[in-house]
């Protein structure tokens, strides 16, 4: 009796540890990626260059979205912190725009002390990640300069309040994201802005 009931729960284990597995797999299966890039005819300067921009849409979590930017060059690079230039439009099925709520460009803030990265944006911040570690979203978000590690990859996660707040919808999201370069002491500076249009 005893080899039958241990016989049971080894063919229980195996069932739910197969389930867990094909779960896994399919958070992966949903997960989309668009990469952003430059319509301009300008060429930033090498080091900008360097800098791959993806969005990272997971369809089991409507409304939230990852900004990865992923520094492919031999050095550090260091950036005027991009969430402060990231801007979006999210569009109906019929193309109309929706609303948004409109807040001044952060670098345009009347002089608050410390920025909220689930307040003074049109999307809430709810996540930074400097390649593999999670970092403080307050602290991150008041650095006016952050540095790219060679190699390595900055995210940003963020939730969309638009979309979230009218599910049964599909949208068009189209994202802007300018990478500037902080002001050299000769006072010269490089930027780019890239761009991706997301189906949801």
């Amino acid at each position: 009796m005893k080899s039958k009931s241990l016989f049971f729960i080894t063919i229980i284990t195996i069932v739910l540890s197969n389930c867990n597995h094909k779960n896994k797999t399919k958070m992966e299966e949903n997960k989309t990626t668009y990469k952003f890039v430059n319509h301009s005819e300008s060429s930033p300067l090498s080091e900008l260059k360097s800098i791959d921009v993806i969005a990272i849409i997971d369809s089991t979590e409507i409304g939230n979205i990852e900004v990865k930017l992923t520094n492919n060059h031999s050095n550090s690079i260091s950036l005027n912190n991009p969430i402060y230039f990231l801007t979006y439009q999210l569009y109906d099925r019929k193309g109309k725009l929706i609303p948004s709520i409109n807040k001044p460009p952060i670098p345009l803030i009347n002089n608050k002390e410390t920025l909220d990265p689930k307040e003074d944006w049109n999307f809430e911040i709810s996540g930074i990640k400097n390649h593999q570690d999670w970092l403080p979203e307050i602290e991150e978000v008041n650095k006016p300069v952050i540095t790219l590690l060679p190699e390595k990859s900055y995210t940003y996660r963020l939730k969309l309040k638009e979309a979230i707040n009218n599910q049964n919808k599909p949208y068009t999201l189209k994202m802007s994201l300018s990478l500037i370069s902080p002001t050299s002491e000769e006072g010269s500076t490089s930027n780019v802005t890239l761009h991706t249009e997301i189906q949801l």
